[in-house]
């Protein structure tokens, strides 16, 4: 009896979920950095697909009255066909007075097609952060995400699911599920300049204390070719 007792304490957890309401504001900037000199009868291919890339955001949590985070990120993309591009970022993480500032770095690999107004995109992250071993530091995130092109309409939506697992020494683990929807808005006819709104759903799994969090979104973003 005290086995079967035990046996099922450990499939209950040991606390239930929290649940927590935040919102993630961002703004970003791509930038074509090597400009075609006067005169230049073609263009270098890797000068053409190359793009470096900033942001900074905010997060606030505790349902929404606390700030969580502040952070920059620097990166470049390239690329290599239409179809499939690679990508590399330096994150700065400004936490709360509680929490230790962190560096993360990331490798993405990205893949994307469209047909008949139907966009789909699947993403690969791999994230270092620069924590003690104890923690989970290396994560590999996957995500695939559907948007449709909805004729003479601005708001186009999307919906994705995207997972975490740890890299982690004692095992890897699946950390964590986001589910989102959303709509990106062009703010201009070329599409350099993106609005974009969304309401994601983070739950976490595997860990001693599970948290749910409903997330609100607003990303706004630039494209600048020089």
């Amino acid at each position: 009896m005290l086995a079967c007792i035990t046996s099922h304490a450990q499939e209950e957890p040991l606390l239930r979920p929290s649940t927590d309401a935040e919102l993630w504001l961002s703004a970003g900037v791509e930038v074509k950095p090597f400009k075609k000199k006067s005169g230049q009868p073609y263009e270098h291919k890797f000068f053409k697909r190359f793009r470096a890339l900033g942001e900074l955001g905010y997060r606030g949590n505790e349902n929404l009255t606390s700030s969580k985070l502040f952070y920059s990120v620097v990166g470049a993309r390239y690329r290599l066909s239409k179809l499939l591009r690679f990508g590399l970022e330096h994150r700065f993480n400004i936490r709360d007075r509680y929490t230790t500032n962190t560096h993360r770095v990331d490798g993405e690999v990205r893949l994307s097609g469209e047909k008949d107004r139907i966009r789909v995109d699947y993403r690969a992250i791999f994230q270092h952060e620069f924590v003690i071993p104890i923690r989970y530091r290396d994560i590999l995130r996957n995500r695939v995400s559907v948007e449709y092109n909805i004729p003479g309409w601005k708001f186009d939506p999307h919906i994705s699911l995207e997972t975490f697992t740890a890299m982690h020494y004692t095992g890897n683990r699946l950390i964590g599920l986001r589910y989102e929807a959303g709509t990106t808005v062009a703010l201009d006819k070329k599409k350099k300049n993106t609005l974009d709104l969304g309401v994601r759903y983070d739950r976490e799994q595997n860990l001693n204390a599970l948290k749910y969090r409903w997330i609100f979104v607003l990303a706004y973003e630039t494209s600048w070719n020089r």
